[in-house]
């Protein structure tokens, strides 16, 4: 049975009795903003008026349906932001706030200043799904958040837009010494997200303190212009056991933000088992991902693979050396490889595709990469400090460093043009005569730990390039982020059964 398909029909007939699961007991209401009332009882023929009234209604199992219109929450009597009152469970199920089909809602704080984090709060709760509303509006100069999870578990953002927002766009925290469990079974998927903060701190999504999470197929782009927070995708401080994938990321709007596409930070706590893969990243006013222990936090088990990042003004990954902020920044066991990087750092003509300056790194493999065109350089020297390096296997072309001649006068990188499609519209896969093809390493393609293909073997190699389509092809895979296919073969679909979350 598929995970978001909780409402079922059980009977069972028992010492002449009929027992009906209590999913079966589950109730649709109906909200809208012109004609409803909240003195109603919430059915389509006579609907509340406010989302208010649906938060203090719903129970395990129940879905609100929710149609056109613009919700001041603000101008409401009591609460001026929504916050379910109840938990769904995994017996009788999740409780859902959405979109009626077809309709496209809109949730709109007034920029006035909120009493909790978001305009919708989600606070120690379990079985939540918000989908398909858009919540604007949210800056309050205090910090206030479009989408806020706090200690919460089995929560859904899905499809939403929500923009103009102080600080967050979506965030999803752990705050120790709350009521409620820490976070965890996050899925955070095919939102747009842009405008944000524009004077609070953090980022446009940000997962913090969070064990199980996705955050994929989101579109996060054009940041406000303030200075205090804005990163596109921000995993931090303690999350693990998640993946960042199939978001594209970009910031054409705001050029001075300096604020990166993708940020993996420990800060002060334990961070690991993190895979960023198969993300566009692309125009960002600084780095394209950032990699990094900004309070001396250990940073593990990182793999960053199957990405496109293109046209970041500076480097395309950066691994930064932060021991100013703590004296510290040790990271292990971090792997990149078959990523495609091309101009990055062009405009300042310094940085290139892939810049390692922190030299507390045990383990660092970056393989099998294609880096084109990028400014300085294309893979900067590795700080003698890191321990375990292995750097080989790459294609370059473009300005080269000191490291890069060397590496190519060793035979362990190759320079050559990987002939890309059309760099032009920015198709970065391959042409049929390219060099790339079936030169890549299979042995180090990541395991497939989150399961990918649902075929329930997390040991075999991760089963798909950045774009759906088989990672080994010919024998051997090929380097870069895209697998040369035949023209004409369609890509396979994305199946829904990328990282199993525990809902």
């Amino acid at each position: 049975m598929d995970m978001f398909l909780q409402l079922r029909l059980a009977t069972a007939v028992l010492t002449a009795t009929v027992l009906i699961s209590p999913a079966c007991l589950a109730a649709m209401y109906y909200v809208e903003a012109a004609g409803g009332n909240d003195a109603n009882p919430g059915t389509e023929a006579a609907p509340w008026a406010t989302v208010q009234k649906a938060a203090s209604v719903l129970t395990a199992g129940d879905t609100v349906y929710i149609k056109n219109g613009t919700y001041a929450l603000n101008t409401h009597p009591a609460a001026k932001y929504l916050a379910p009152a109840n938990s769904g469970n995994a017996t009788a199920g999740w409780i859902t706030f959405t979109a009626y089909p077809g309709h496209a809602p809109i949730l709109d704080g007034g920029n006035a200043v909120l009493p909790v984090g978001g305009l919708i709060t989600i606070r120690n709760k379990e079985y939540i799904r918000i989908s398909g509303l858009t919540v604007q509006n949210v800056d309050d100069n205090a910090e206030g958040i479009g989408i806020y999870v706090e200690n919460s578990r089995h929560i859904v953002i899905a499809k939403n837009h929500v923009l103009h927002t102080d600080s967050s766009g979506i965030q999803v925290f752990t705050k120790i010494g709350q009521p409620g469990l820490p976070s965890a079974d996050i899925l955070i998927d095919g939102n747009d997200v842009e405008d944000t903060n524009l004077g609070g701190p953090n980022e446009m999504i940000t997962v913090a303190q969070v064990d199980g999470f996705e955050v994929k197929n989101n579109r996060v782009h054009n940041r406000s212009a303030g200075t205090n927070g804005g990163e596109g995708i921000d995993v931090k401080q303690g999350s693990k056991n998640g993946s960042v994938h199939h978001n594209e990321i970009w910031d054409d709007v705001n050029t001075s933000s300096e604020r990166p596409g993708i940020y993996i930070d420990a800060w002060d706590q334990l961070t690991e088992n993190i895979d960023v893969h198969s993300n566009h990243v692309h125009h960002v006013s600084t780095h394209g991902l950032y990699i990094g222990s900004e309070r001396g936090g250990l940073l593990r088990n990182i793999r960053i693979f199957n990405n496109l990042i293109h046209d970041n003004y500076r480097a395309g990954i950066y691994f930064p050396d932060e021991t100013s902020y703590s004296g510290k920044e040790p990271l292990e066991n971090i792997l990149v490889v078959n990523n495609t990087l091309a101009r990055n750092g062009v405009s300042v003509n310094w940085f290139g595709a892939i810049h390692v300056a922190n030299a507390a790194i045990t383990g660092l493999t970056i393989r099998s990469n294609i880096a084109w065109m990028n400014g300085k350089y294309q893979i900067y020297t590795i700080p003698a400090g890191v321990v375990g390096a292995a750097v080989s296997g790459n294609l370059l072309w473009g300005d080269m460093g000191t490291a890069d001649n060397s590496r190519v006068s060793s035979g362990a990188d190759a320079k050559a043009d990987p002939l890309f499609v059309a760099v032009a519209n920015a198709d970065f896969r391959l042409q049929s005569a390219s060099p790339a093809i079936d030169s890549g390493v299979n042995e180090v393609l990541p395991d497939d730990r989150f399961d990918q293909d649902g075929d329930g073997n997390k040991t075999e190699k991760v089963p798909f390039d950045c774009a759906g389509n088989p990672r080994i092809s010919g024998g051997r895979a090929d380097i870069g982020a895209y697998e040369r296919v035949a023209p004409g073969s369609p890509a396979l679909p994305w199946l829904p059964a990328v990282h199993k979350l525990l809902l």
